[in-house]
C-alpha cells in the first residue's frame, strides 16, 4: 500500500512539473513577429477599417507528453485620416485545460511631411496561467531610401515570475504590393540573462485574388518554454506559410499553417484560419 502512495505521489509530481513546463511561459512574440502582417497605413491601403478574425490550433509534444493549444485573436483597426490608425486586439488562449485572456490596444502614428511612423501598443493578460500581466510596446521606422524602410522596436513585458525586454532592429522592403522583412532581436530575461533570434518574412502577391506569406524564425527562446538558464539550450525555429484569398473587395480568406520546434523536447504543430474584413 505505501508503495502504490509513493508510485501515485511521484506520478502527481511529475504531472504537476510537465504541467508547470508547459505553461511556464507565453513569450511567444517570435512567433507573433513572424506571423503578423503590416496594417494599412504601412501599406497605403485605400479601406478605413479593417476587422480580422483569426483561430489557431495546434497539436503540441513535449518529450512522451501530448496536448493541444488553441488561440482566438480578433483585430479591430481604423484608419481615422492619413495620420492616425488606432487598433484593439483581444486574445483567448486554451492550453490543456486552462484558459487566459489578453487585450492590446495601439495605434499607428504617420508624420506628416515625413516618411516616417511611430506604433504605440499597451498589452494586459487576465486569468493569468502562462500569458504576461501587462505589455508596452514602442516601435519607430523610417523611409531610408527608395521603397527600404529601417525600423526600431521595444517591447517589454511583465510575467509573474520574470520580467522580460526585447529590442529589435529591421527592415522592410516594397516592391509593388508585395513586402519582404527581415528582423534581429534581442531579448533579456530576468535572472536568465540574454537571447537572441532573427525573423524573415515576406507578402507576396500572386495575382489579384490570392496572396502567398511565407516566414520563419531561427535563434534561442522563441517559447521559453522550459525556463532554462542557459539560451542556446532552448535553440529552435518556427516556419509558417499561408494563403491569403480575396473572396469580394472587402472580404478576405486565409488558410495557414507552421512547424516549430524548440530544444530540448518542444514540438508545435498547427493549423489557422482568418476572416479579414475592409471597408
Amino acid at each position: 500500500m505505501q508503495g502504490d502512495m509513493k508510485k501515485l505521489f511521484l506520478f502527481g509530481l511529475l504531472s504537476l512539473i510537465f504541467s508547470f513546463n508547459v505553461f511556464s511561459a507565453d513569450k511567444t512574440e517570435a512567433e507573433r513577429q513572424v506571423k503578423e502582417r503590416i496594417l494599412p497605413e504601412i501599406k497605403k491601403e485605400e479601406q478605413k477599417l479593417i476587422f480580422n478574425s483569426y483561430y489557431e490550433y495546434s497539436w503540441i509534444k513535449q518529450g512522451q507528453r501530448k496536448g493541444d493549444w488553441k488561440l482566438l485573436a480578433e483585430t479591430l483597426a481604423y484608419r481615422i485620416n492619413d495620420y492616425i490608425t488606432p487598433y484593439i486586439e483581444t486574445d483567448t488562449w486554451h492550453r490543456l485545460g486552462e484558459k487566459d485572456y489578453t487585450i492590446s490596444a495601439g495605434s499607428y502614428f504617420r508624420f506628416k511631411d515625413s516618411p516616417s511612423y511611430l506604433r504605440t501598443e499597451l498589452g494586459w493578460g487576465a486569468d493569468i496561467d502562462y500569458v504576461y500581466k501587462f505589455k508596452s510596446t514602442t516601435e519607430y521606422g523610417h523611409r531610408l531610401f527608395g521603397n527600404l524602410y529601417g525600423e526600431f522596436g521595444y517591447k517589454f513585458l511583465n510575467y509573474t515570475d520574470n520580467d522580460v525586454y526585447i529590442m529589435y532592429p529591421g527592415l522592410v522592403y516594397y516592391f509593388g504590393d508585395s513586402y519582404v522583412t527581415l528582423f534581429y532581436n534581442n531579448s533579456i530575461t530576468e535572472s536568465r540573462g540574454m537571447a537572441q533570434w532573427g525573423t524573415i518574412k515576406g507578402d507576396l502577391k500572386i495575382n489579384d485574388r490570392l496572396d502567398f506569406f511565407l516566414g520563419t524564425a531561427i535563434g534561442e527562446r522563441l517559447y521559453d518554454i522550459n525556463d532554462l538558464s542557459d539560451a542556446s539550450k532552448q535553440y529552435g525555429y518556427i516556419w509558417f506559410a499561408s494563403f491569403d484569398y480575396k473572396l469580394t473587395k472587402n472580404i478576405n480568406l486565409r488558410l495557414g499553417g507552421s512547424y516549430s520546434m524548440e530544444k530540448p523536447s518542444f514540438i508545435k504543430r498547427s493549423i489557422d484560419f482568418a476572416f479579414v474584413f475592409k471597408y
